[in-house]
């Protein structure tokens, strides 16, 4: 879907940006740099021309970069935004329609939150997703796994900057559907490489 690739290219984007933030960030707090002065004990100006010309540049890079930064962020939501509707309006020819409560299938997980701007986020989890299958990890794969949080983490940490596929159990009400959604591990603003957090499921 181009509105996928658009979306994935402007968070590769965004990630270069946060690099080049981070490098200049690291040159402005160096302590040779923050105890450098412009104006020497005497009033004049400092002599080192080369050294002011360096911060003076690194402070308009990183003002340009972090406006940057905010541009693409909101570029980025409303992707996200328009992907959600065009989830929701295939969901609509294949959402299962029942008269009584669904009834819950085995699961890996339950999703019990979801950060705002995250991996998760982005790839279209819901508070309340039940996870039957991640990556390589199923319910029938990890029937003898005591944790099975930690298979998740572990195909998690092996997965850094690449699509793991992720099925989903979705109920609300008496609409229940099984999802396939991509999320792609990686870092972000918020923590771990997800943002988003698991329970583990009992009695299955």
């Amino acid at each position: 879907m181009r509105l996928v690739q658009r979306a994935r290219e402007k968070m590769e984007r965004r990630e270069g940006m946060e690099s080049d933030i981070d490098e200049v960030m690291t040159f402005l707090g160096d302590p040779a740099i923050m105890s450098f002065r412009v104006i020497d004990d005497d009033g004049f100006p400092s002599g080192d021309v080369d050294t002011i010309i360096k911060i003076k540049e690194a402070q308009q890079k990183c003002a340009r970069l972090q406006n940057d930064h905010v541009r693409i962020m909101h570029e980025i939501e409303d992707l996200i935004v328009r992907l959600h509707q065009l989830d929701r309006e295939a969901d609509e020819t294949t959402t299962v329609q029942t008269s009584a409560a669904p009834t819950l299938p085995p699961a890996l997980a339950i999703v019990d939150e979801v950060s705002v701007g995250g991996p998760a986020y982005s790839a279209g989890f819901k508070v309340g997703d039940r996870i039957l299958k991640f990556g390589s990890a199923s319910v029938e794969s990890c029937a003898t796994v005591p944790n099975k949080l930690s298979a998740i983490g572990t195909i998690v940490g092996s997965s850094i900057g690449t699509d793991v596929e992720v099925k989903v159990f979705r109920s609300s009400g008496s609409t229940s559907r099984t999802l396939t959604l991509y999320v792609l591990p990686s870092k972000w603003s918020g923590s771990g490489v997800l943002g988003m957090h698991l329970s583990p499921v009992t009695g299955n």
